[in-house]
């Protein structure tokens, strides 16, 4: 009987959500997300005058991205799971907000018509409602802040506020295997990552419901994954990621709620991370990187280690958490750089195993004597994440450090060159 009912709940969330769904036409004056024969752009951004840290390694990779990666149905090259879709809009339209530059801002809100289109299709059974399909819609909370016309914006909001109510109550009800069964044992990292996805959806739209739904997955996560004796969550899969993912879901809930109940949570975690986490430890300096294994899931638990620093930093003003995610990024720099670690290139796999020097940042660095081989690649959307991360440490706030808007773009033949420089 109680299966029943929470089937007949699921049934009940889906029509709900199919009902609200109406996906709004791109406005008039948004690029189509149909490929169209134009003009190159040429996107040029002065980064030593934008950014005082860590200027030619994001100029480096973004110059590469905006070249060589871009698509313009919206769908960049090297998308592996659908998080470029996610991660690239937060990007391209805080940049776009600091220069102006117009070209930036088309590709953000392509990709978030790309990413609207693929859900409708879900919604309309065209395509498969899975993990992949949906993990983009990370890509439309900057949407709803940074997009020009209302149309768009509500579009944005209406669209990540069904699937929220949809994703939440199919995991507080345990129906998530029902939603994604090929994301199986993922319960551990789904339901903080879930949880901190509607806390930032709750700090730009004031949705109770929501965030009632998005306390209940933490408390979830706290029931079913904390192991009292570590002090530290766990699951059959993903290692550091069970922790990490409640530490940015704390981070999220002090953020939007400003209870000293998850910030006291957060200060617990981090401790017990460092004492009981070997990779949180080298971070801190506190043991040699040397005793680091399991180096490919290692990076994407740096990337969240970072979100959730920086989320405390803001929230809190507490230099400490800056200085950890300077910790963060000098180690990403240091340690997970393609360039670095093969000088000589490698055989690209987006580019037909062409050889290239490839100076993005990568899962796929083997540091450590004897760690299993494998052919060294990247994923774009954690290109575009770690890189947003920089971006954010060199302006502490969305609304300081303001930049010049550039003048007009100089035209060169059939491309458009955007200078921007500090005032």
């Amino acid at each position: 009987m109680k299966k029943n009912n929470a089937c007949l709940c699921l049934a009940m969330i889906l029509s709900l959500t199919f009902a609200q769904f109406n996906p709004a036409k791109a406005d008039a004056n948004s690029p189509s997300t149909k490929p169209q024969k134009k003009p190159p752009e040429k996107i040029q951004l002065d980064y030593k005058a934008l950014l005082p840290h860590y200027a030619d390694t994001f100029g480096n990779q973004l110059d590469l991205i905006l070249s060589e990666y871009w698509s313009e149905d919206g769908n960049w090259k090297a998308d592996m799971m659908n998080d470029a879709t996610a991660f690239a809009p937060m990007l391209l339209f805080n940049i776009y907000e600091k220069t102006g530059c117009e070209p930036l801002y088309r590709r953000a809100i392509t990709t978030c018509n790309y990413e609207r289109n693929l859900i409708a299709e879900v919604m309309s059974g065209k395509a498969k409602f899975d993990i992949y399909s949906v993990f983009g819609i990370y890509g439309l909370l900057p949407c709803m802040q940074y997009a020009k016309t209302q149309t768009e914006r509500d579009a944005a909001k209406n669209q990540l506020q069904s699937l929220i109510y949809l994703i939440d109550g199919a995991m507080l009800l345990d129906l998530d295997q029902a939603l994604f069964p090929d994301w199986k044992e993922s319960k551990s990292i789904a339901l903080p990552m879930a949880a901190s996805l509607s806390l930032e959806f709750c700090e730009t739209e004031k949705q109770p419901a929501i965030l009632n739904m998005a306390k209940k997955l933490i408390a979830k996560h706290e029931k079913e994954f904390y192991d009292p004796n570590r002090g530290l969550f766990s699951g059959k899969h993903f290692g550091p990621w069970n922790s990490a993912t409640a530490l940015l879901a704390y981070a999220r809930a002090y953020s939007a709620t400003k209870d000293d109940l998850y910030l006291q949570k957060a200060n617990t975690l981090i401790r017990n991370l460092r004492e009981g986490h070997v990779f949180a430890a080298v971070l801190f300096g506190d043991v040699s990187l040397d005793t680091v294994n399991n180096w490919s899931l290692n990076f994407s638990t740096l990337m969240i280690y970072i979100d959730a620093f920086w989320n405390l930093y803001i929230s809190t003003g507490d230099q400490k958490y800056k200085d950890s995610v300077k910790r963060a990024i000098d180690f990403a720099v240091a340690e997970f750089t393609l360039s670095r670690a093969y000088p000589d290139g490698i055989n690209d796999q987006w580019f037909n195993n062409q050889k290239r020097i490839i100076p993005f940042f990568s899962h796929d660095i083997r540091r450590i004597e004897g760690a299993k081989k494998v052919a060294p690649s990247y994923c774009l959307g954690c290109v575009f994440y770690m890189l947003n991360h920089i971006w954010n440490y060199n302006f502490d706030t969305p609304k300081q450090n303001p930049i010049s808007v550039p003048a007009k773009p100089a035209t060169t033949g059939n491309s458009q060159t955007y200078l921007v420089s500090c005032s």
